[in-house]
């Protein structure tokens, strides 16, 4: 250790200098601080090894990124009628059940139009990454379609158009 007023050579045990015969009581702990620091220094990485890893990591990003691209068009079009098909249609014949084969309360299908797309949410996320914006599209067309072919069954039980047929309906001038 050295003295911080004159800069000679001082031993670890003590606390005068012998050459300017100062009190380095109050400086030991921070020399001793300043000691440990600097060899925790010593012991870290340097910042080559930090680049390479940075490097590595970004390669794996643009791997994964180029897999996403790449992609046949079969495994979306498999994924779009596993995902999104195949719910609608689970919904649709829950619809077509609950209201005209058992005629039951409505909160049974609004429960089950709640409940029966989050496995498939689940699992298509689960597999490998997916960019969400398409899938998040893909959703809204799943909810609109779904929307209108319940309102297609209740028009064919019922005998009534699936959409409306003015926007007045109805009120006369």
């Amino acid at each position: 250790m050295n003295c911080p007023y004159c800069l000679s050579e001082v031993s670890e045990e003590a606390y005068v200098c012998k050459t300017c015969s100062r009190d380095l009581y109050l400086f030991k702990p921070m020399m001793a601080k300043i000691a440990s620091l600097e060899g925790q220094l010593a012991t870290a990485p340097n910042q080559d090894v930090n680049e390479l890893r940075i490097a590595e990591l970004e390669n794996l990003l643009e791997e994964q990124n180029h897999q996403l691209e790449t992609r046949s068009f079969f495994t979306w079009i498999f994924d779009i009628a596993l995902y999104l098909i195949v719910p609608l249609l689970l919904l649709l014949l829950s619809h077509w059940l609950i209201t005209v084969v058992y005629d039951t309360k409505m909160i049974y299908l609004r429960i089950i139009s709640m409940v029966l797309p989050l496995p498939f949410a689940y699992f298509l996320f689960k597999g490998h990454a997916h960019k969400l914006f398409p899938w998040f599209v893909g959703v809204v067309f799943l909810a609109i379609s779904s929307v209108i072919g319940m309102s297609w069954i209740t028009s064919l039980v019922d005998r009534s158009p699936v959409f409306p047929q003015n926007l007045l309906s109805g009120k006369s001038f």
